[in-house]
């Protein structure tokens, strides 16, 4: 279970608003489409980069600099 089920989990149980139950939802699933996304570009060997704008070019030349 990812930590984002289970503040999902605990949202719900605790009763938070539907807006947070939702936002929670929503980051869940995002997180697992890009899961699978990169675990069938990586076995596939046609990985490639998503660069967010203006932190993925730091990110790339932070990593590229190691």
């Amino acid at each position: 279970m990812t930590p984002l089920l289970v503040m999902r989990i605990l949202a719900s149980l605790l009763q938070f608003y539907s807006w947070s139950c939702t936002f929670f939802t929503l980051l869940s699933v995002s997180a697992l489409s890009m899961a699978a996304k990169a675990f069938s570009s990586a076995s596939g060997g046609r990985h490639s980069r998503y660069h967010l704008p203006k932190l993925g070019t730091l990110a790339d030349r932070w990593v590229s600099e190691e």
